[in-house]
């Protein structure tokens, strides 16, 4: 039900996103769990290592605890639940370097 609430009305096409990065976030292990807030989807083995949220009907945030901040200027480096966020718009932007984030992120979580 909360999932379906996020992504519903103006939000529902943001929807392949959250399901691209759930898939990137399921694949770093079967140990990896899934919890699915009011706002946002939090992923996390000992400690969350990434927070999708979809904050406005044009993108999705996904919010990574990083140790660094990754060069090229795409990631954010933020204070808050997590240390950095990347802002993505489609599918497609769920690219190769997005799922070396996540990976990155899932190892420093431990």
């Amino acid at each position: 039900m909360l999932l379906e609430a996020q992504y519903a009305g103006g939000q529902a096409h943001l929807r392949p996103i959250y399901e691209s990065l759930a898939s990137v976030a399921a694949s770093q292990g079967h140990d990896v769990e899934r919890v699915v807030q009011k706002t946002g989807v939090s992923f996390r083995r000992r400690k969350q290592f990434a927070l999708v949220q979809a904050p406005s009907s044009k993108r999705v945030q996904l919010g990574l605890n990083l140790p660094s901040t990754p060069d090229g200027g795409r990631v954010l480096e933020v204070s808050g639940m997590c240390t950095h966020r990347v802002d993505l718009t489609s599918p497609v932007d769920v690219d190769d370097d997005v799922r070396d984030w996540i990976a990155e992120a899932d190892a420093a979580a431990g």
